[in-house]
């Protein structure tokens, strides 16, 4: 007899290398997704930080600066968990206005820095930013410094 198809076992076999090349495809996609928008944070952390430095550049006396460069208390003042702004709808806010029921205003980084005088060089500062991602799986952070001198 000349029979033509497939048996029940070919087709399922199929189905099952079939599902097995969509489920990897899904998760690789899902992969680069999380990649991309973790990457456009990044970017749009750094953006954020680098016009806030120019910011303290040019105002420095509105800021604060500490005269206590210890480890310690850089450690203290760029706690993650107490780190004051946030990165929102690519500028930055008060850490605050994230938390309020009152906004709807994603969040997607909390920002904290600390400016310190150099002890060597007059009129020359250093500012340290932390930016950390708030959210749970694809948590990161990231250090930035940046001297300035202000006449």
């Amino acid at each position: 007899m000349d029979k033509k198809g497939f048996t029940l076992l070919e087709v399922l076999i199929a189905l099952l290398i079939g599902s097995i090349t969509a489920a990897c495809i899904a998760s690789y996609i899902s992969f680069l997704a999380r990649l991309h928008n973790q990457m456009k944070l990044r970017r749009v952390a750094g953006d954020a930080i680098h016009a806030m430095a120019e910011s303290i550049r040019f105002n420095l006396s509105l800021f604060q600066v500490s005269f206590d460069n210890s480890n310690t208390k850089e450690k203290e003042l760029l706690d993650p968990a107490k780190l004051p702004l946030a990165i929102a709808n690519n500028g930055i806010v008060q850490r605050s206005e994230c938390a309020s029921k009152t906004t709807v205003i994603r969040c997607q980084a909390y920002v904290g820095y600390i400016i310190i005088p150099s002890m060597i060089v007059r009129n020359v500062y250093e500012v340290k930013f932390l930016a950390v991602s708030t959210d749970a799986e694809a948590k990161w952070k990231q250090n930035f410094s940046y001297f300035i001198t202000v006449k």
